[in-house]
């Protein structure tokens, strides 16, 4: 089990661990969302001039990019500290297409102060070394190749300064709708124009990773940004926006950016040489699992001393402080008591809680399952969900999965009785035959026995976290319900019984009318693995049956998620057919220029 990492905006990495035991829901991760292929644009056509970018090759361009994140504490107040970068960002046209361009760029008389981020998620390495994007003719960023040696903070930091002045174009409506991703996730951008100012404000973050079912959200109080543009793309853009990141109705981290970019090619530097590139999606984050914990000392005075000292900073909490306290708490089980008991009264935030229920995990001694045992009656319903995947992940054993069966009929808040379940699953997952054997029986029951249909869709979670084929039958129903949020929980619950699923989800999707659950259905299709077999036929049919863009995009990234003359051939065929050009600008992702000019 990893606590998930909420990356700040452009010019900061922050490792959110105070959202440790809300973002890391028992529930499987996601993987890296694929922006939206669908721009629903609103409005009558509107005259005037072609925005958008279509480049020359060889042609040279340069940016001022300047950009400031700073934080506000519990009651709103600014603080002092803040993150801040700027550069000049040149690029050269190395490519050109119709529909899309690659570029070289490369910062220069970069100036970078971190006083927001954790010391160990600071970039510290140099950030002249060239990397590429490609655009698309919206000015959507398609692809970013980074050096092999850049590290994944500093892969994140450059690629949200870009992400935050990413316009996603239409150019002749007035207003429009894009899905699009940066470092918090995947959000709804509502796009207007006016002559060739183009103004963006994000209305919604999704919840891709589940995060609801903890009361986990991403909000936004303030987000406006305003840009002008050119055929060859954005000339000025200037973005102000705040974030918070919530639990119920409390605010965990709450950040402003101002950020500004203004082109100016008087100040182009050309990119070296690039060296060897990878494409990456620069927002995974890769941390280590299953490695030993640091070595404690070998002197209780010298331990007591270090855990003071560990034990005082709970918040903020790093990953590798966290390591060395649970070092501690293995070597000197006792020294849990004192931490647990630091859980007593309003000393510690939300941010200090959820550490300490970390380092009872990661500790992994009997003493510390023993006191998360506990603690799934503690008197917060925040501390009996963090006790709960604590313990998922910790003690997936048959005493462990009697008490969260308990906290599930027991538990008198819905957030938490759902945590319970959820945590089972996992339980069942990783445990002995005999655990496997009353998850399974426990989450059946809870199924059969559901009364609402928030009740139903934790039972689903769970069977979906329990990856037990034994819950096809009951899911396959559930594919059928009159409620879409259980059909489409129903569908992302398949994702872990492999290609058995395969057929039942195909067949829920021809019959399905609501968009949000279709395009559940095809990412469970795109998480068990590429096409095979009849799934191309069928793939094709579906592209041409589907009357919304966005369940076509989806199908289009599944099919080309792996190449293959198959796929090749459907998506070239589509080409030609599809109507939206967002749509053939994706396959364009997936299929070269060379091909599709056929």
């Amino acid at each position: 089990m990893k606590p998930a990492v909420a990356g700040a905006l452009a010019g900061s990495s922050i490792l959110c661990v105070a959202a440790a035991y809300f973002l890391m829901s028992p529930t499987a991760p996601a993987s890296a969302p694929e922006p939206s292929a669908s721009v629903e644009a609103g409005g009558a056509p509107m005259a005037g001039a072609e925005l958008g970018c279509n480049f020359e090759p060889g042609a040279q361009l340069a940016y001022a990019l300047s950009s400031t994140v700073s934080a506000r504490d519990a009651d709103g107040a600014a603080l002092s500290e803040a993150d801040h970068l700027s550069a000049v960002l040149s690029a050269r046209v190395v490519s050109s297409t119709e529909d899309r361009t690659s570029l070289q760029l490369a910062l220069s008389q970069v100036e970078l102060r971190q006083e927001l981020a954790n010391a160990e998620d600071r970039v510290d390495q140099p950030l002249d070394a060239t990397f590429e994007i490609d655009l698309t003719a919206s000015c959507r960023i398609a692809e970013f190749r980074f050096p092999a040696n850049w590290s994944g903070d500093a892969r994140r930091l450059v690629a949200n300064a870009l992400r935050t002045h990413e316009h996603v174009l239409e150019p002749r409506t007035h207003s429009w709708e894009a899905d699009q991703t940066d470092a918090l996730g995947r959000y709804r951008a509502q796009y207007t124009r006016s002559d060739g100012e183009v103004v963006r404000d994000k209305v919604h973050y999704y919840d891709d990773e589940g995060l609801a079912t903890f009361g986990m959200s991403i909000a936004v109080p303030h987000s406006t940004a305003s840009a002008t543009f050119g055929p060859d793309g954005v000339q000025t853009s200037k973005v102000r926006e705040r974030v918070q990141i919530r639990v119920g109705r409390e605010v965990r981290a709450d950040l402003d950016q101002r950020s500004q970019l203004v082109r100016d090619d008087s100040k182009f530097q050309a990119p070296a040489a690039a060296g060897l590139l990878a494409a990456m999606d620069p927002f995974a984050v890769e941390e280590p699992e299953g490695s030993a914990l640091p070595e404690a000392p070998a002197s209780l005075d010298e331990a007591l001393a270090l855990y003071e000292q560990l034990a005082g900073s709970l918040d903020p909490f790093t990953m590798s402080q966290a390591r060395a306290l649970a070092g501690l708490l293995a070597a000197y089980p006792s020294l849990a008591d004192d931490l647990v008991a630091r859980l007593d009264g309003d000393a510690l935030s939300e941010v200090g809680r959820s550490s300490v229920f970390w380092v009872l995990e990661l500790a992994g001694t009997d003493h510390a399952r023993g006191h998360l045992t506990n603690l799934l009656g503690a008197e917060r319903p925040n501390d009996r969900i963090r006790a709960a995947v604590a313990l998922s992940g910790a003690a997936p054993t048959l005493e462990v999965g009697h008490r969260l069966l308990e906290m599930y009929y027991e538990d008198g808040e819905h957030t938490a009785r759902s945590a319970g379940l959820l945590a089972l699953g996992v339980v069942g997952a990783n445990g002995d035959a005999a655990t496997k054997q009353f998850a399974r029986e426990s989450i059946g029951a809870a199924f059969e026995d559901a009364q609402t249909h928030g009740e139903t869709v934790a039972a689903l979670a769970a069977m979906g976290n329990a990856g037990d084929p034994e819950f096809m039958p009951q899911l396959t129903e559930s594919l059928g319900d009159a409620n879409p949020t259980v059909r489409a929980k129903a569908a992302e619950a398949m994702r872990n019984m492999g290609d058995e699923a395969r057929p039942h989800l195909q067949a829920a999707l021809e019959g399905e009318v609501e968009v949000a659950t279709a395009k559940s259905v095809v990412r469970t299709l795109r998480e068990i693995g590429p096409p095979q077999g009849e799934d191309f036929d069928w793939a094709a049919e579906r592209l041409g049956d589907a009357p919304s863009a966005a369940v076509r995009g989806e199908l289009i990234a599944w099919l080309g998620a792996e190449s293959s003359e198959q796929s090749t051939a459907i998506l070239v065929e589509r080409f030609h057919a599809e109507s939206s050009s967002e749509l053939r600008q994706l396959i364009g992702r997936y299929v070269p220029a060379s091909e599709l000019m056929r």
